[in-house]
């Protein structure tokens, strides 16, 4: 069973701003120790423009009439979210590039998703890249024949690799809402991915936690989902995995909330959603 404690808004704007502003983070993907191989990136910003005061949010960063100048050095006033605040390649200081079926990017950009659109008009798109980041990520479907990325998809967390899943593989196929009903956990799911080559790749791989929250807008509130849907479309706003088998139970995998942008832990037996990603094109 989960436990979810939401933050106050000053909190979550603090922690956020640690953890997401100014730092990087290994991006090996993994499920437990570090790689040998890995490198490091730059994190997104949080997405959060605006300032708040101990009595009111959601205000500017200089209002005078209600005090926000008061309270200096607030996640608004730091980062891209200040400097690059330009919402035509995502919110605030987000900056996403819009790729096809086979990798390459969209001439047409600024289209809003269409269940039913085409990559020439711009209205569907197979992938987003992170400008900022420079990762590449796995976008959610809605089509009326569900296929491999339906967003609606879950499945149990599953890791043969004995040297990342903490000792604990999980539960194989333990999903009961998948595209190939014998194939319903995150190994198979990768492995599926990978054979599909996706935007012309196949090195597609689970996110570790803090990589997945590098896309989380916490300016969004709860019910979410927290991410920018214009460029993320189909994105449910409940539970994805990471990559990473929990410090304290090997039993349990950690994963983030799109509901709220929160991270915890589940069983590795409970159904999630995933979303994969790759490193630079």
């Amino acid at each position: 069973m989960k436990n979810n404690h939401a933050l106050p808004l000053t909190v979550l704007m603090l922690s956020s701003l640690t953890l997401l502003t100014g730092y990087s983070c290994k991006n090996d993907g993994s499920s437990g120790g570090a790689s040998s191989a890995a490198t490091t990136q730059p994190l997104n910003d949080t997405g959060i423009t605006d300032c708040a005061t101990d009595r009111n949010g959601n205000l500017a960063c200089n209002d005078t009439f209600y005090g926000t100048t008061v309270f200096p050095g607030q996640d608004a006033e730091h980062g891209r979210d200040a400097t690059l605040d330009d919402d035509s390649d995502g919110h605030a200081g987000f900056a996403f590039t819009k790729l096809g079926a086979d990798g390459s990017v969209l001439a047409i950009q600024s289209g809003a998703w269409d269940d039913n659109g085409s990559e020439a008009a711009g209205t569907k798109w197979s992938c987003i890249e992170d400008v900022v980041t420079g990762l590449v990520w796995e976008v959610k479907t809605n089509n009326t024949v569900p296929d491999l990325h339906h967003g609606g998809w879950t499945y149990s967390w599953y890791s043969s690799d004995g040297a990342t899943n903490g000792g604990n593989a999980g539960t194989a196929d333990g999903g009961d809402n998948c595209f190939d009903g014998a194939r319903c956990d995150t190994e198979k799911y990768v492995a599926d991915v990978n054979t599909a080559a996706l935007c012309g790749y196949s090195d597609w791989r689970l996110p570790n936690r803090e990589v997945l929250r590098s896309i989380v807008d916490y300016s969004i509130a709860s019910p979410g989902p927290t991410i920018d849907s214009g460029w993320f479309p189909n994105t449910v706003n409940d539970w994805t995995w990471a990559s990473s088998t929990h410090a304290a139970a090997a039993s349990l995998a950690v994963d983030v909330n799109f509901y709220d942008g929160s991270g915890n832990r589940s069983s590795k037996s409970s159904n999630n959603y995933v979303r994969l990603m790759r490193d630079a094109r």
